[in-house]
């Protein structure tokens, strides 16, 4: 009985010196904790091996984070867990078997090579109970007290876990902080946080130079200290939206930089209760690049007028004078005296003259009617209508103001031109029989309708329109075009009771002088 007392003494005061050495590594962490965990457990213990594995490979392998052989630590190893007394540990939670673990794990090589006979093993976990990895111990003869040894690394596996649970939870930060500076260096934006007074509480930028001023010059002030009052006040309202209604809002503000004028887009999304996360994009060449894309069809509208009237002047001044001078040498030639069959073949040739020239001279004014510019819009469309019924034979009705001011020369050759695409639209392809003329002079409009009982067009309405709608080679985009650039819009209803074009503009006059006398120039 004394004997046991003493045994027992014994083992309790082992246990507290085992205890006592290992907890000295506790106020270490990291890669030290686990090296220096490994080194006290073999000199407390009286093991020769001691290892702390992480699971790897989905869970198939164990990759060890310290190892110690004998009281030195060597380097890290990687190895399979089938047929293992490791897997079991996982299995199990814990395994001990205190002298025959080789003759239990045959085909676990590395127990044979190193002489192993006792292994005892502890699952590590972590707080959610998701296994991590294991702690265990191996001696080459079994253990003089497994129990003392089974309760000093069940003990400490908690204190392990917790580490490596840390461990990994540091590697995930790393790897999500590696990932998320990819990402903003990827990002051509630059970023600010700001609170609700709109002082700026960090900035990230991927080079210096994006921002507005350096950063040091930037973090802690308020953006009214270093933006214009105009896009300050515009940013300092954003920042106020997103706080207040917690809703991302945008802004756009030009300032002035070292580089010159600069367009930027601010998008602000709520970053926390009183703060705001605001992503900066300078939009300059985007921005620039779109308003040379929205002249372009002005560009190619005007060049189209261009050339109209170089051939219309063309046609007139040269081909008509030609044709005329052609006809006078056939009169000529036909006073001289000729055989009746040969006065026949001139007379011919004279009425084809006549009709060329009548036809050339057509031409010249739907290209360019000189009265457009000489009475004004009304004057020139009552000319096209009355030379489109008598050539087409389609009815024609006009409906205008009795009189009215004459516009900006610009806007009055582009409605003539919407008005005329869209009237050679009718007689070519809408199979109408009528069609309709209305001109209206509103208080800060005019407004110009054409409309006809044709088949209709399926989808008139839409901008992406067909080849079917292609008026003079020029089509609905260009009509949109040529009233988009006057500040106005092109509306198309169409059904099988036929098609009304309304061609709406604010009202522009100009200050010349009609057949009527002075005119204004509108507001």
């Amino acid at each position: 009985m004394v004997r046991h007392t003493l045994l027992e003494q014994d083992r309790l005061q082992r246990f507290s010196e085992a205890l006592g050495a290992a907890s000295k590594v506790f106020d270490t962490t990291g890669e030290v904790f686990f090296r220096s965990l490994t080194e006290h457990l073999g000199a407390v213990l009286h093991v020769d091996y001691v290892s702390i594995g992480e699971l790897c490979a989905g869970g198939r392998a164990l990759k060890t984070v310290a190892v110690s052989v004998g009281g030195k630590s060597l380097e890290n190893l990687q190895y399979d867990l089938n047929d293992t007394p490791c897997q079991q540990v996982l299995e199990r939670g814990r395994f001990f078997d205190h002298g025959s673990v080789q003759s239990h794990f045959p085909k676990d090589e590395f127990l044979v090579e190193m002489g192993f006979q006792s292994y005892l093993g502890v699952a590590l976990i972590d707080s959610t109970g998701v296994r991590l990895g294991v702690m265990s111990v191996m001696s080459r003869r079994p253990l003089t007290d497994p129990k003392i040894a089974e309760l000093t690394l069940g003990l400490f596996a908690a204190r392990t876990s917790v580490e490596m649970e840390r461990r990994r939870s540091g590697r995930a930060l790393q790897a999500s902080e590696a990932r998320n500076r990819a990402i903003l260096k990827a990002i051509p934006d630059v970023m600010f946080v700001l609170d609700r007074r709109g002082t700026v509480l960090d900035c990230a930028a991927n080079t210096a130079h994006e921002l507005y001023a350096p950063a040091e010059q930037v973090i802690g002030r308020n953006i009214r200290e270093r933006l214009p009052p105009a896009a300050a006040e515009s940013v300092a309202r954003a920042v106020e939206h997103t706080i207040t209604s917690a809703e991302s809002s945008s802004v756009t503000c030009s300032v002035q930089t070292a580089k010159g004028l600069r367009v930027y887009d601010a998008l602000c999304v709520p970053f926390d209760a009183d703060n705001v996360l605001m992503i900066v994009r300078d939009v300059t060449e985007t921005r620039t690049a779109e308003e040379e894309l929205r002249k372009l069809p002005a560009q190619l509208l005007k060049a189209q007028d261009q050339e109209r009237r170089r051939i219309a002047r063309e046609l007139h001044d040269t081909t008509a004078q030609n044709i005329s001078a052609l006809n006078m040498n056939l009169v000529r030639l036909e006073q001289e005296g000729v055989s009746a069959s040969a006065a026949r073949i001139l007379a011919d040739c004279r009425a084809l003259c006549d009709a060329s020239l009548r036809e050339i001279r057509t031409l010249a004014y739907l290209l360019h009617p000189p009265m457009l510019d000489q009475v004004g819009l009304l004057s020139a469309v009552r000319w096209l209508v009355g030379g489109l019924q008598t050539r087409s034979g389609f009815g024609i009705t006009m409906e205008a103001p009795p009189e009215m001011e004459r516009l900006a020369p610009p806007l009055e050759r582009d409605l003539f031109f919407v008005v005329q695409e869209a009237l050679l639209n009718v007689v070519r392809h809408s199979g109408a029989n009528t069609a309709g003329v209305r001109v209206e002079r509103q208080a800060a409009n005019v407004v110009v309708h054409i409309r006809d009982n044709g088949r209709g067009m399926p989808g008139a309405g839409s901008p992406e329109q067909s080849a079917d709608w292609t008026f003079a080679g020029v089509g609905i985009l260009s009509m949109r075009e040529r009233l988009r650039q006057n500040g106005g819009d092109l509306g198309i209803t169409s059904s099988r009771q036929g098609t009304t074009i309304i061609a709406t503009v604010p009202l522009q006059t100009d200050h010349r002088t009609d057949a009527r006398g002075p005119v204004r120039r509108g507001h």
